[in-house]
């Protein structure tokens, strides 16, 4: 889950990189595979497609809003989820002792 975290938050830095540079051309580096990046150049991002994985074989194609809007609320959910783990692991520890 942590490592989901990290992930969501690379891909709405991207985001907000895209939609701060505007009409201007911006380069960003992407992952093809485990340890496997290549870099693109966005000649407009203001216009730009985010594709995003909803599951295991499953993208789609969204604006930069809406991208903006998923991650966030993926991000958000991924942290609640961690705070909740925590929380019961806590929860356990103090049982045991």
């Amino acid at each position: 889950t942590e490592a989901k975290r990290t992930e969501l938050a690379k891909n709405l830095d991207v985001v907000w990189l895209m939609k701060e540079a505007g009409r201007m051309p911006v380069q960003v580096n992407f992952e093809l595979g485990l340890g496997l990046l290549a870099r693109a150049e966005v000649a407009n991002p203001s216009e730009a497609l985010v594709h995003l994985y909803l599951s295991e074989g499953t993208m789609l194609a969204y604006s930069l809003d809406e991208a903006e809007r998923m991650l966030r609320e993926r991000k958000e959910e991924a942290e609640a989820l961690v705070r909740k783990i925590e929380e019961e692991q806590r929860f356990l520890k103090e049982q045991i002792t």
